[in-house]
């Protein structure tokens, strides 16, 4: 039996919602909450909302987003879709109030940043999860801290841990 092309397993895995407008995916969801299926094309998972703009309105150009107009990461109607680079997605997600703008950090901050993770790194303390959890910032910007390249350091607005 041959496989399913990809428009063919799109229509079969999605409801339209006719307040909406958007069609809900009805497969596998991601832990973020977006719809994922195996494209047997390439053969691998992706994500169906980039399948479904694949399949209904074209090519994908390297290094864009493919973002939700509705702000539904269920949805895969390519009416909602647009493409976006990294900027336009956070400037999107910002806009909307979907996430808070890092700042940046004062000296003290960045020196006591670096400083924590230089001696835990050393010592063996924490892994860098444990200490990016504890900050509230990304594994490799604890990395980048340790080597001591904290020039672009920033931290969500709560910096938790003080010492």
């Amino acid at each position: 039996m041959p496989y399913p092309t990809a428009a063919e397993a799109l229509a079969e895995k999605y409801v339209p919602e006719p307040n909406t407008g958007c069609w809900l995916w009805l497969g596998s969801y991601n832990p973020a909450g977006y719809g994922k299926m195996r494209n047997w094309q390439f053969r691998k998972e992706q994500l169906a909302h980039r399948i479904s703009y694949l399949v209904h309105r074209g090519p994908i150009e390297p290094g864009l987003f493919v973002m939700h107009i509705c702000d539904n990461p269920a949805c895969i109607n390519p009416q909602h879709l647009r493409l976006g680079t990294t900027a336009d997605n956070m400037a999107d997600a910002a806009a909307k109030g979907r996430m808070r703008a890092p700042r940046a950090l004062s000296a003290e901050e960045r020196q006591f940043v670096c400083d924590h993770a230089r001696r835990s790194a050393k010592r063996g303390e924490f892994s860098y999860c444990k200490l990016a959890a504890r900050f509230g910032v990304h594994p490799q910007t604890i990395k980048r801290a340790a080597r001591g390249d904290y020039r672009e350091l920033t931290v969500p607005e709560l910096v938790r841990a003080r010492g």
